[in-house]
């Protein structure tokens, strides 16, 4: 709203207002990385001064790992959805003055991949039950011990409409390709 004293038009009369206009601008806020303190009370008998019993810690989905869910979601979908290696996650992190290795982000995706293993075998089992499955295999060149391998990587995809309709189910299998061998069916 402009100051009442621009509010006037160039004939010397008052303005008054007959509508607006609105625009929009995106913002973003940058990722907010903090630590959540987890208090576990501990107990004693003032009785005996025995039996000191402390209150179990919560549950997490990697034991003596202080790695949350939100924090391993967000390093695989980086890694895996948004192309984002580990090297260079590693460097995000020390951007924001975390020192997060990229050999411990590596084990937490490996123990990530562990838990997922009963979800991922529900998801082939309706997978390998339908009648049409388009597979897709890409070759693609990843550096492994400082040098490039080529690894033969399938893709399954279908429409499975049981469990969610128009939802595209995917499953991959990715192996080393070595001469003729080829990867083994799932």
């Amino acid at each position: 709203m402009k100051p009442l004293a621009e509010q006037v038009c160039d004939c010397g009369h008052h303005l008054h207002e007959i509508g607006e206009e609105t625009s929009e601008q995106l913002e973003i806020v940058p990722a907010q990385v903090y630590v959540v303190e987890h208090v576990q009370v501990k107990y004693a008998c003032r009785a005996c001064e025995e039996g000191v019993k402390t209150a179990p810690k919560p549950a997490q989905p990697i034991p003596r790992s202080f790695a949350s869910p939100s924090l391993l979601a967000y390093i695989i979908v980086s890694k895996f959805l948004d192309s984002l290696p580990l090297y260079r996650q590693e460097a995000i992190f020390k951007r924001y003055k975390i020192t997060l290795s990229r050999a411990s982000m590596s084990n937490w995706v490996l123990k990530s991949a562990e838990l997922l293993k009963p979800f991922y075998n529900r998801l082939l089992y309706y997978l390998i039950r339908q009648k049409i499955i388009q597979a897709d295999e890409t070759t693609m060149r990843v550096i492994h011990d400082g040098r490039e391998n080529c690894l033969n990587l399938i893709c399954g995809s279908i429409k499975v409409a049981a469990i969610i309709p128009s939802v595209p189910l995917f499953c991959m299998s990715i192996s080393l390709l070595v001469q003729a061998n080829m990867p083994k069916p799932f």
